[in-house]
């Protein structure tokens, strides 16, 4: 018999599993199994394996126990697919708009995370731009894959051709289209 989801329930435990892992964010598999016993938050942002000021990119609006912009946009997400409206790129890019926007007015300053879509946040690209900087990048990153997990809740007729939309909603990237 198929247990009833609490959508509520599964997006607490996003946020919580996303603010857990802020901290140990970017660390090796290996660093993670040795250091972490998941009974503490552990706070390892300041060990990026990278530049000063990738670092501070990185962690900028970091606060232990808030969870990031991947929490953010799946919220976004999830409130796309509520909507009725069609599920497109620009929809999506929208309802993200909208949720970040949010957190700024709740907090006083944006969440930790949004790498790219800072630039269009702040309106320094358009989100073409953002999106012909990921298109060709060897690496695009894992946000796709972490921001279509809500996409799992829907038709699975749906799902793939949805995920591929909330990848290049971002990230015309056949890395992060195949991942998501």
């Amino acid at each position: 018999m198929r247990q009833r989801i609490n959508i509520q329930d599964l997006l607490l435990a996003f946020a919580i599993g996303d603010a857990f892992g802020a901290g140990v964010e970017f660390q090796d598999r290996n660093w993670v199994r040795k250091n972490v016993d998941f009974t503490k938050l552990v706070n390892a942002l300041k060990n990026i394996p990278a530049s000063k000021k990738l670092q501070q990119i990185l962690i900028e609006n970091y606060r232990e126990w808030d969870y990031t912009d991947d929490t953010e946009v799946t919220i976004g997400t999830m409130k796309a697919i509520v909507s009725g409206e069609a599920i497109t790129a620009d929809s999506l890019v929208g309802f993200w708009k909208k949720e970040y926007e949010n957190g700024i007015e709740r907090k006083g300053f944006p969440r930790c995370g949004h790498s790219s879509m800072r630039w269009f946040y702040s309106g320094e690209m358009s989100i073409e731009q953002v999106r012909n900087f990921q298109r060709n990048r060897p690496n695009p990153g894992n946000a796709p894959a972490m921001w279509a997990i809500p996409f799992g809740l829907i038709d699975v007729a749906l799902i793939n051709e949805y995920v591929a939309i909330n990848a290049v909603a971002t990230h015309p990237n056949l890395k992060a289209i195949q991942s998501s």
